[in-house]
């Protein structure tokens, strides 16, 4: 072994021991002193650490360390001669690095192997940190170093093995003499493909700044190799080389060649990594492509070895301080001062560039813009700066100039040699620039264009500076100007440019347009003559030449000097003062002059024209006339007043020739305006000719003057004129003297519709020839009447209203004429301005105007005419013709507020009707918006303690919406003061609800709780009815579900309602609370009364606990309205209807009723069974209790005669009570069997739809007929429901031809004759009562069914909703009428109709019944009653007591024109039912009975039978 490699065994050794790589006897004693190996083991492990940190650190990318050799290889040692090179070999997983440097010497190795130290300090040097070595480890594991006598290799998966040499032989197959080496065994093959793909993109400006390496060479394992390589040229450009050649043979081989400039920067501030350097220096190198133009492409940015790319399109080098990974610079004072040298070096730069032809004017292509953010971004801000503050760019005339002072001149400012037209030539751009490739680079450094702003000032600035030099410019200068100025757009500019002096006139002057827009001329026609004194220039013709300047010219606004613009040049002069024309031979040519270019009206305002009249003095042509000889008119006018008409100056006449005379004169009529005949109108009023026409003739002339045309009227007259005229006094035919415009022309037609009226003085016209059609075209000018329309009806109506003439007939000829006329518009007008319309019936004013009137109104309306009263049999004329409307909403909307105000506050009674006018508007949702429109207006009337006042929806005030509660607390709270039916009637109209005022009724804020005071004994009677009632009355309940288990609290309730006891109490007391409600009341009202029924239930009771108050009778009327109320609440329900029907019915009937109310049985329920054995066991005695009565004593009759909501009325009847046998003790001495008929007045009732009370029919359903009276003492006989269907089946095929004869037509209603021939009257064995036998009741159900289908023929609206008899539900078991919808209210009458669309009213009216005409403005509501017999029409029939009371209440009034009434009750009477039907209807029998149309005799009620004759 020679010295040298001994030597070098030595060293490395010696790094091991270092490293704590203890080995031979030296390991032994250190395993003997524990405490010394365990201090050297941490600090191993502290070391191997830190260097595996930092060489992960060293490089983001893993290929980065192939800069690091390059960078070594630049720092290495040659030998004199030697050129260094570099050599990469990369084979599978291995990789080779080959240098021809001097080698390594003891301190190489010992600096490769430590971590933060360099053998390279000072200049000369790349690397600084001595690290970059150990990033070779992020590829490889084992790296392998060969260099003169050194062998070693690192293994980084041992013991500090990036750090720790270890001696081992370089493989023989790898080792070049005279190379440093390094071998890299990768650790997989990603890592190669990593590596393979770096060596091939490296960048071929890699050697550019290296100091001493110039070449790189790399062979890939395919066997191709790449060599970049470094040249300087002679011209001091560098040329860089890249060469590759593959194993087929190929070589490729691309270079480029970059501009080198240099500068050594000095002053430089200290850094610790620059110890002692006070200088650098950078470099900048500009890529040229092919064309030796700028690249432009981004270049990377070199610290000798590339760093990153920041977007320069130059080469940057400098010696700047970097990461540890190499791949950015530092954020130091030291790289900021190398950036500001570097901005100062492309300054230089461009200097340099310019000295390059083909750079001089592209450089700029250098700058980029808009980089990345990065520590080198401010160098772009910094050489902008330093280029806008030099002398870079080359002017027009080739000197350098700041940018900033240079504008780009566009080629559109230039002239046709491509010279500017105006400016400086060295404030403008070299034309040599590229200015639509560089633009933006231009702008942004500084150069602005020139804008046609920019171009008009300047021009505008030559023209104030130098004006002979501006008008000595050649005429192609100033086509240059036109034609620049035609391109560029005006805006702004053109007043501007309006002042420029651009236009050349013939005098040899210049003017600008705003000084000549209103006499200048384009030149068109040569020699065109223009008439004298007029102030017109035109341009000289060297401009017209130019088509450039002409339409610059147009553009400014010159005309062509036409005859056109001639004329309107006159006609300006003459909207002046006549001044302008005070040459008369000036003024007679310019009119000469628009005669012969044929000027029309339209073209020559004649009110404008000046002309000179016969005195030499200038006048308006409109205020002139032409004398015409021979003129009879004119003679007239002249002769009897020659200063009313001014006339011509005669030259005018003969100044042109004979032969133009006519058409002269024409022209001057027709198109100057003036006259040939006196002036009808001068100066917008009628002329003094015509006045002094009529104050010397008689009208008669005058009109025929007018008649003739014998005034000039001009073609527009103002209607003031004809009104003027209208107004003058003219004679009539009788000698008598009337305006104009109120005569008639007195033709043939006229005369004799005036005779047929039987009308004598009327302002007939006195005229010549009245039938001479010019008087019609001529008088209608001044509405006089000339034909027969609506004006003459008009005439003869008014004429009517002023002499005080009373005759409807000959007024309805007239309105049938108007009817008649095509224009109904012209009528309405008429009608509207004039009291047209006439009241035969009125007791106020028998005239009115359309606007005072209504066709039809609800009951009560009073604010305007209501003509249907009146005018019936007029519909057509009024409704369409006069277009006279209903009452409707914003009509009583407005006389609401009408009534609002204070003056009108003592008409509360009539504000009240308007409100309850309201319920009628609400079905339409347009409607029911406009209502909820007054909430804030004052229409309540509310009373409290004796004061009334007006609130609107949001006052303080409670709603009474049922009559006991309303009397409650009638003067302890605010309360709306109406009646409880018209409260009912806004409620059904939703008024309270549109207001949102539905939360004030008391029926919802009053609490009620009522006790029994003292107990006296069980009351067995009632107890026994409400145990056999039980069940029924549980069916009824709302809670009641067949299919739904109860609750355990409703099994209670089941319990308790099939327990009933009802006790007597010595009183009853009563406590109903009103609790303080926002908005409405501030504290709680509370009020006690005495009551009649009180139920008490307790939660451990299975009790139902009833006191009944002991002063009333057990049989007391109240008991039967109350009772079931109370009952109904008990069971969670206000509808109590049910509960009085299981009540009040006999016990028999009872599952009959429920069954054809569709309510379910309690056996129906799959639960009901398991209910009744719970109950067994628990409530034994109840069970048997309820289940064992055989029988027991009903509630007495009385109590089930009334049934009523209206308790006061219940009151009333406490003094009638039932004896066993049936007698009636109190008022009256005798009472049906079963129902007594009792229920409230009826003054007005509410309309269809309403659920009305049950009429008290006095029998079980189906036991009984209102056909047929019967004994008061006679007991119904016990009929089974089943029983009583079959025999009204065997009825259905009677029935069914019964039917098809009414379907067929050929039943009708027959009117009752209103005949007062005595009758004898039914003999007394008419009055006996029997009870009904199964006939009967059959025909009872038949007369129902028969009257239906009349009715429903009658009315199309008519439906089965509308049948309302208890009979109707057994007419559904006939086929025909399975269907019908059972009624579930209770009944009034049998049908109950509101006539909404008038079908029914008018059926009636057309019958005979002629009161109903009066109806058919306001149809109303319709109470039907059949009467049917199988016997015939003669046949007394029997109304109630209840029918009785109900035929007096709504008995109409007999005033001559009788209010319309609300509700209609009628007595619908079926005869023959065994034969052929037929049917009478008695309208408002009330009515008749006092007429004597109707006879009667009370017998237990009323029965009664048409006197003879009435049918």
């Amino acid at each position: 072994m020679d010295a040298q490699k001994f030597k070098a065994e030595q060293v490395i050794n010696d790094i091991r021991r270092h490293r704590g790589i203890i080995e031979g006897d030296f390991a032994e004693e250190l395993k003997a002193n524990p405490s010394i190996s365990s201090v050297v083991e941490e600090l191993k492990k502290d070391l191997k650490s830190t260097v595996e940190v930092l060489a992960r650190q060293l490089n983001s990318k893993n290929p980065h360390f192939i800069f690091e050799f390059v960078q070594n290889a630049d720092d290495n040692q040659y030998a004199l001669g030697v050129e260094p090179s570099l050599t990469f070999t990369l084979t599978h997983r291995r990789l080779r690095i080959d240098c021809n440097e001097v080698g390594f010497n003891e301190e190489n190795v010992r600096a490769i192997c430590r971590a933060g130290r360099s053998t390279k300090t000072g200049t000369g040097y790349i690397g600084e940190k001595g690290i970059g070595f150990k990033s070779v480890f992020k590829v490889a594991n084992v790296v392998r170093v060969s260099s003169g006598p050194y062998a070693f290799a690192f293994y980084r998966s041992k013991e500090l093995g990036m750090i720790t040499p270890v001696l081992e032989p370089f493989p023989q197959d790898q080792i070049r003499t005279g190379y440093t080496q390094f071998l890299l065994e990768l650790e997989s093959d990603g890592k190669q493909h990593e590596i393979s793909k770096a060596l091939s993109d490296l960048q071929i400006s890699t050697p550019m700044f290296l100091k001493k390496l110039k070449c790189l060479a790399i062979d890939f394992e395919s066997g191709s190799r790449k060599t970049i390589s470094c040249q300087n040229a002679k011209d001091g450009k560098v040329i860089l080389t890249a060469k590759e050649e593959h194993p087929s043979g190929v070589v490729s081989e691309d270079s480029t060649t970059y501009v080198v400039v240099k500068s050594l920067l000095g002053n430089l501030p200290y850094q610790p990594e620059r110890e002692g350097i006070t200088k650098s220096e950078v470099i900048l190198a500009f890529p040229l492509d092919h064309n030796d133009s700028p690249m432009e492409k981004s270049q990377e940015t070199h610290a000798f070895l590339p760093i990153k790319d920041y977007g320069f399109r130059f080469l940057i080098q400098g010696d700047f301080l970097l990461t540890a990974s190499r791949e950015d610079m530092l954020d130091c004072e030291w790289n900021d001062r190398l950036q500001k040298g570097i901005a100062r070096t492309f300054l230089d730069a461009v200097i340099a560039l310019h000295s390059i032809p083909s750079l001089r004017y592209t450089w700029m292509r250098y700058i980029a813009y808009n980089l990345p953010n990065s520590l080198l971004s401010p160098l772009e801000t910094r050489i902008t700066t330093l280029i806008q503050e030099s002398p870079t760019l080359l002017s027009w005339t080739e000197s350098l100039q700041q940018p900033k002072n240079l504008r780009y001149l566009g080629r559109e400012y230039c002239d046709s040699t491509g010279a500017p037209i105006v400016g400086e030539m060295a404030s403008y751009l070299s034309p040599n620039y590229n200015w639509e490739r560089d633009g933006v680079s231009l702008r942004r450094v500084g150069v602005r264009a020139v804008s046609p702003s920019d171009f008009v000032k300047e021009l505008f600035s030559v023209a104030q500076r130098s004006f002979g030099a501006w008008t000595d410019h050649h005429s192609s200068w100033h086509e240059n100007v036109a034609e620049t100025l035609l391109q560029i757009p005006w805006g702004s500019l053109q007043p501007l440019i309006a002042k420029l002096p651009l236009i050349p006139l013939r005098d040899q002057s210049w003017i600008s347009y705003d000084k000549g827009q209103f006499n200048v001329f384009l030149d068109e026609e040569d020699n065109l003559k223009v008439p004298g004194g007029l102030d017109i220039q035109l341009v000289n013709s060297i401009a017209m030449a130019s088509t450039a300047r002409v339409k610059l010219f147009e553009k400014l606004g010159l005309k062509h000097c036409n005859a056109n613009q001639i004329w309107k040049n006159i006609t300006q002069l003459h909207k002046s003062s006549p001044s302008g024309i005070a040459n008369k031979r000036h003024a007679m040519e310019y009119l000469v002059y628009l005669f012969r270019i044929h000027a029309s009206s339209s073209t020559v305002p004649h009110e404008q024209m000046w002309l000179v009249d016969s005195e030499g003095v200038p006048a308006r042509a409109h205020s002139l006339c032409m004398a015409l000889p021979g003129d009879s008119i004119h003679g007239v006018v002249v002769t009897e007043d020659p200063s009313c008409i001014r006339y011509i100056h005669p030259e005018y006449i003969t100044i042109v020739g004979e032969q133009n005379q006519a058409a002269w004169k024409d022209w001057l009529v027709h198109k100057i305006g003036v006259a040939d005949r006196p002036r009808l109108v001068e100066h917008g009023e009628v002329s003094p000719a015509f006045l002094s026409i009529t104050v010397r003739y008689e009208s008669s002339v005058w009109l025929n003057f007018l008649k003739c045309g014998g005034f000039y009227v001009e073609q527009v007259v103002s209607p003031t004129i004809y009104d003027t005229i209208a107004s003058m006094p003219v004679t009539c035919l009788d000698g008598t003297i009337e305006s104009l415009k109120e005569t008639i022309l007195p033709n043939q037609n006229l005369l004799l519709a005036s005779k047929s009226l039987r009308v004598e003085s009327m302002p007939f016209l006195k005229v010549d020839k009245p039938e001479d059609p010019r008087w019609a075209t001529c008088l209608n000018q001044f509405f006089v009447v000339t034909r027969l329309d609506i004006a003459f009806y008009s005439k003869i109506l008014r004429y009517f209203n002023h002499q005080g003439i009373d005759d409807k007939n000959r007024v309805e000829e007239i309105y049938k004429a108007v009817n008649c006329l095509a224009n109904p518009f012209t009528a309405r007008t008429e009608f509207h301005l004039h009291p047209l319309i006439y009241l035969p019936w009125s007791e106020g004013p028998r005239w009115v105007t359309s606007s005072a009137c209504v066709w039809r109104a609800p009951p009560g309306y009073r604010e305007k005419v209501i003509l249907m009263d009146q005018w019936l049999e007029h519909e057509e004329f009024f409704r369409s013709v006069l277009s006279i409307k209903n009452v409707d909403l914003d009509m009583v909307i407005a006389d609401l507020r009408k009534y609002l105000k204070p003056q009108q506050q003592n008409e509360r009674g009539y504000m009240k009707d308007l409100l309850l006018m309201l319920p009628r508007f609400t079905k339409s949702t347009l409607y029911g918006d406009k209502i909820k429109g007054l909430s804030d207006l004052p229409i309540f009337p509310i009373r409290n303690a004796g004061s009334r006042i007006i609130q609107n929806s949001k006052g303080r005030y409670f709603i009474a919406d049922r009559e006991d509660l309303q009397k409650c607390f009638d003067g302890r709270i605010p309360q709306l003061d109406l009646s409880i039916p018209d409260i009912h009637k806004l409620q059904q109209g939703q008024i309270f609800s549109l207001l949102k005022m539905d939360y004030r009724y008391l029926s919802k804020v009053v609490h009620e709780e009522s006790r029994p005071l003292g107990r006296d004994e069980v009351n067995k009677a009632l107890t026994s009815t409400l145990v056999q009632r039980a069940s029924a009355l549980l069916r009824c309940g709302e809670f009641y579900k067949p299919d739904r288990k109860p609750s355990p609290l409703t099994v209670k309730m089941f319990k308790q309602m099939l327990n009933p006891v009802v006790y007597t109490a010595a009183k009853i007391r009563i406590r109903r609370t009103i609790r303080k409600l926002d908005r409405v009341m501030d504290k709680d009202v509370v009020v006690e009364i005495d009551g009649d029924i009180c139920l008490q239930t307790s939660p451990d009771s299975t009790e139902l606990t009833i006191f009944v108050n002991g002063r009333l009778p057990h049989d007391h009327p109240i008991l039967a309205v109350k009772l079931p109320r109370e009952i109904a609440k008990f069971l969670g329900t206000n509808k109590d209807n049910m509960f009085r029907v299981v009540i009040g019915s006999g016990a028999k009937y009872i599952d009959d009723v429920l069954r054809v109310e569709g309510i379910p049985e309690l056996t129906a329920a799959p639960w009901y069974d398991d209910f009744l054995v719970d109950l067994e066991k628990t409530e034994p005695a109840i069970f048997h209790r309820h289940f064992e009565i055989k029988s027991g004593c009903p509630i007495p009759l009385g109590v089930c005669r009334i049934v009523t909501d209206d308790d006061e009325l219940a009151e009333k009847l406490s003094s009638v009570t039932v004896s066993k046998t049936g007698q009636t003790s109190g008022a009256s001495s005798n009472v049906t069997s079963g129902f007594d008929e009792v229920d409230e007045a009826v003054q007005d009732l509410p309309p269809s739809g309403h659920q009305y009370s049950r009429k008290p029919t006095g029998r079980p359903p189906g036991t009984a007929s209102a056909s047929q009276p019967r004994s008061a003492t006679a007991d119904a006989p016990e009929v089974s429901s089943d029983q009583m269907l079959r025999n009204i089946k065997a009825a259905s095929e009677s029935f069914r031809k019964m039917q098809e004869s009414v379907k067929s037509g050929e039943f009708a209603t027959k009117p009752v004759a209103n005949l007062s021939s005595p009758s004898e009257g039914p003999t007394a064995e008419a009055f006996r009562r029997v009870a009904p036998t199964l006939e009967e009741l059959n025909v009872g159900i038949l007369g129902e069914q028969y009257a239906f289908e009349i009715l429903k023929k009658a009315a199309p609206g008519f439906n089965d909703s509308h049948w309302t008899s208890t009979l109707k539900k057994y007419a559904t078991n006939l086929p025909e009428y399975r269907k019908l919808k059972l009624y579930s209210g209770y009944e009034t009458s049998d049908f109950v109709f509101k006539d909404a669309d008038g079908h029914l009213t008018k059926y009636l009216a057309d019958s005979g019944h002629k009161q109903a005409r009066r109806w058919l403005s306001d149809p109303p509501t319709y109470l039907i009653e059949v009467k049917a017999t199988a016997s015939n029409r003669s046949t007394p029939f029997s109304l109630s007591n209840y029918q009785t009371e109900l035929a007096q209440n709504l008995k109409q009034a007999t005033h001559p024109l009788p209010k319309i009434p609300t509700t209609v009750y009628a007595i619908f009477r079926v005869f023959d039912m065994n034969k052929k039907p037929g049917h009478f209807i008695y309208l408002d029998p009330g009515r008749m009975v006092e007429e004597g149309s109707l006879r009667s005799t009370p017998v237990d009620g009323t029965t009664m039978w048409p006197a003879a004759g009435v049918y």
